[in-house]
């Protein structure tokens, strides 16, 4: 085989490994990652998920939708996103519970349910693992960090309580 000199045979067919780390993207985002999801098919699986968090969401679901089997979507969906399709779930759950916690004043078990979530005891250790506190605590802190703000200032300057 016959190679050009100036040009080593590795260089010219080389291909990025992840293009869109190279276009500054992150992996996932309007770039599909080699051997991850399109970026059809990360909308659709996300949209879907965000759709349905507080009922049951099963992998095969997921991988029909982005038109996959369940063991190569388990695979594009890590690649894509970066988390397996299953923490992803649990992470936005658990984010949807915090906005729940912020703006409502329904009891913890409540937004357990509303989140999809078994049982008030399975999201007291789901979000204890992911945000290092009991919710209860959590949502405390932030509503004293709420009622704790600095007093604002008025037009000529003069801080109020």
């Amino acid at each position: 085989m016959l190679q050009n000199a100036s040009v080593p045979a590795a260089e010219s067919t080389r291909l990025p490994a992840n293009p869109a780390i190279l276009a500054g993207a992150p992996p996932g985002v309007g770039i599909a990652t080699r051997g991850g999801l399109a970026p059809w098919q990360v909308r659709r699986v996300t949209a879907y998920i965000e759709e349905h968090l507080s009922s049951t969401i099963r992998l095969q679901d997921l991988a029909g939708i982005a038109r996959l089997s369940h063991s190569h979507f388990c695979r594009a969906f890590k690649e894509s996103l970066g988390h397996p399709a299953h923490a992803y779930v649990m992470r936005r759950r658990v984010h949807r519970a915090q906005g729940l916690m912020l703006t409502t004043t329904e009891s913890l078990s409540q937004i357990a349910a509303l989140c999809g979530m078994a049982d008030q005891a399975h999201f007291c250790k789901l979000f204890r693992r992911l945000v290092g506190e009991s919710p209860n605590a959590w949502r405390r802190a932030q509503r004293r960090a709420v009622t704790c703000k600095p007093p604002e200032a008025h037009h000529d300057g003069i801080q109020t309580r």
